[in-house]
């Protein structure tokens, strides 16, 4: 989880850093890509220089894939509910939609990771981390 939400951050502030005025964004985009960078290192290469670690991670490497039937069932119908929204109302999407947007992005290319690079337990990023971001963007027209 703390890889989403830190992903989440640096995509979002990357995306304010390039569409906003740069002053605002850039501290926190700074701040969010240097926690990102300590929780990777600390993560893969730290913690990984223990061999119990490593034996745990390669534990962590097990098929939990989704097929692609599952994505489909699972994340279609409120996704098109967001999308028709996110067209219906594009004049007036604002920063708390692209937050979710991010959010969306972030959580379906971790949950989908396996497809490519070596997987890390995938599955568990799905956990509504997909489907609330596309939600909360479709509840207005609901």
């Amino acid at each position: 989880m703390g890889l989403e939400i830190l992903t989440i951050l640096v995509g979002f502030h990357g995306l304010r850093l390039v569409f906003e005025d740069r002053r605002q964004p850039l501290p926190l985009l700074v701040t969010a890509s240097l926690a990102l960078a300590v929780f990777l290192g600390y993560n893969l290469l730290y913690l990984g220089s223990f061999p119990q670690h490593r034996v745990l991670h390669q534990t962590w490497r097990i098929d939990w894939s989704l097929a692609p039937v599952s994505i489909v069932l699972a994340w279609l119908p409120v996704a098109t509910i967001a999308a028709v929204r996110c067209v219906r109302d594009f004049r007036r999407l604002g920063r708390d939609e692209a937050f979710l947007g991010v959010a969306f992005a972030v959580g379906f290319g971790l949950s989908i990771h396996d497809r490519f690079i070596s997987p890390v337990q995938p599955a568990h990023f799905t956990r509504g981390y997909v489907w609330m971001p596309l939600m909360l963007l479709g509840l207005p027209l609901l």
